[in-house]
């Protein structure tokens, strides 16, 4: 496989994979085009998103992704390798996150690196939640609204603020 864009299309939007060979590069989410050149991609990453999108019991997350071939500091490292672990239909506040990272005081700080994750939905920064239940922010296209729809596609029921 060559350098560039796969686009899939699922029940929820296109989302465009940027491939560099084998390495996933980033994810872009409904809403948010990538450029680059068209290519085949990974036709089990793309059945997987499609599953996922049309509410199938599968887990992107479980793409595999290599965290260690990339420019991320030790701190950024952690805390992506421990959200990988949060399975789907669970979720995590920014603080749990910390800790398990290793930085219990670094609630802050890991909402830095949720907010420039390349790779949502496969590192799911939309399990972390603010530490209250509430949805937290999301920086994706649709924000909160889409972090809201991928929980519930989840079958996690979180209030989006000023809901009743």
């Amino acid at each position: 496989m060559t350098r560039g864009i796969q686009k899939v299309t699922t029940a929820i939007g296109d989302f465009f994979l940027e491939w560099d060979g084998a390495c996933l590069q980033r994810v872009g989410l409904p809403g948010q085009i990538l450029a680059g050149d068209p290519v085949r991609g990974d036709a089990s990453a793309a059945k997987l998103l499609q599953r996922y999108a049309s509410g199938g019991e599968v887990d992107p997350a479980q793409l595999p992704l290599q965290l260690a071939d990339t420019e991320l500091t030790p701190f950024q490292r952690r805390v992506l390798q421990a959200l990988r672990k949060v399975r789907r239909g669970k979720t995590v506040t920014y603080a749990q996150l910390a800790a398990r990272a290793g930085s219990p005081q670094a609630a802050r700080a890991v909402g830095q690196v949720m907010r420039m994750n390349p790779w949502p939905l496969i590192v799911p920064c939309h399990r972390v939640l603010a530490s209250g239940g509430g949805l937290g922010g999301y920086s994706g296209p649709r924000g909160t609204k889409f972090k809201q729809q991928l929980l519930g596609i989840e079958g996690v029921v979180v209030q989006a603020p000023g809901a009743c």
